[in-house]
């Protein structure tokens, strides 16, 4: 099931990356409760996870259903998809590396836009390359459980997160 080719690499890559933008910008464009559950409501921390985690999310099922996994995949296609969102939304994070460093955020629009688009790119590339690895492992059913637990938990509190704050400054700007 694992296929080391570029191309189907790069256009997960490309959809994700589509879907994060349309993520952004949503609530901006349409307010409503309904794109508050999938969209940024904010430029919280957070509010990037989240949107992390639903274009990954979307853009893995909008995955299944064009590859049309084989019955005998499914389960290391789930598996390897459940981990990828993980990843690539613990990996949204690492954004903030260079404000680390720097202990400072970009001196210009221009630039923090140009550096946000490339983070997320890395971040997702970074991603697909460990899912594509993954992909040729299947958990067992406690290491399945645990991941859906963990995929449902973190989607849980990122949708909850963009309807009432929890405490701490992870969840807003």
């Amino acid at each position: 099931m694992v296929d080391h080719s570029l191309k189907p690499l790069l256009m997960k890559l490309l959809g994700f990356w589509l879907a994060f933008i349309a993520l952004h910008f949503a609530y901006d464009f349409f307010t409503s409760p309904f794109l508050a559950v999938f969209s940024g409501t904010s430029e919280a921390v957070a509010q990037h996870i989240k949107m992390s985690y639903f274009a990954y999310t979307f853009v893995s099922l909008g995955e299944y259903f064009i590859r049309r996994v084989e019955p005998e995949y499914r389960l290391q296609f789930l598996d390897s998809r459940l981990l990828g969102v993980l990843i690539v939304s613990l990996a949204t994070f690492l954004w903030y590396i260079v404000s680390a460093i720097r202990g400072a955020g970009m001196p210009t629009l221009g630039l923090e836009v140009i550096y946000a688009n490339a983070a997320l790119l890395l971040v997702g590339f970074g991603t697909l390359l460990i899912e594509r690895d993954l992909s040729a492992t299947q958990l067992s059913k406690a290491g399945r459980a645990a991941a859906v637990i963990f995929f449902l938990l973190l989607g849980a509190i990122l949708v909850i997160g963009s309807f009432r704050v929890p405490w701490g400054g992870f969840w807003e700007m």
